[in-house]
């Protein structure tokens, strides 16, 4: 495993040192792909080590893939309605936390709708919780 993640690494900050030669704009699609070499890496180390395939690891976390739209759709939303030109910094800080909060009240509306298992340890810790108050 270390060879794995120092392989992963060494790559990480290659990316990095090439933007002493690369704009910004050249840099973020290296890094992208050094990310999806860092998956390809990670994924065939689960194979190997665990025999645990691409298919197998998709269906196990089919689940949790479903709860991206009800996490993101609301602070989409925020983010399309945003007016376009300057804004003020309390302006991005509004946007920005009412954003987060609308994310994280879709992702526990996402966990009831879908039945998710982190769902009910959500709520039997909310239950110990309030035992203890």
């Amino acid at each position: 495993m270390l060879k794995i993640e120092i392989s992963v690494q060494t790559l990480r900050v290659l990316a990095l040192v090439s933007s002493v030669w690369l704009t910004l704009e050249q840099v973020v699609p290296v890094l992208g792909l050094v990310f999806l070499i860092e998956a390809a890496i990670y994924q065939a180390s689960l194979t190997k080590f665990f025999d645990l395939d691409l298919v197998t690891m998709f269906k196990e976390i089919q689940k949790s893939l479903l709860l991206i739209p009800f996490t993101i759709t609301a602070p989409l939303l925020v983010a399309y309605m945003l007016p376009v030109g300057k804004t003020s910094t309390s302006d991005i800080f509004i946007t920005l936390a009412t954003s987060g909060i609308l994310a994280c009240a879709g992702w526990l509306l996402g966990l009831r709708l879908m039945k998710h298992p982190l769902g009910d340890e959500i709520v039997s810790f909310g239950r110990k919780l309030s035992r203890k108050t």
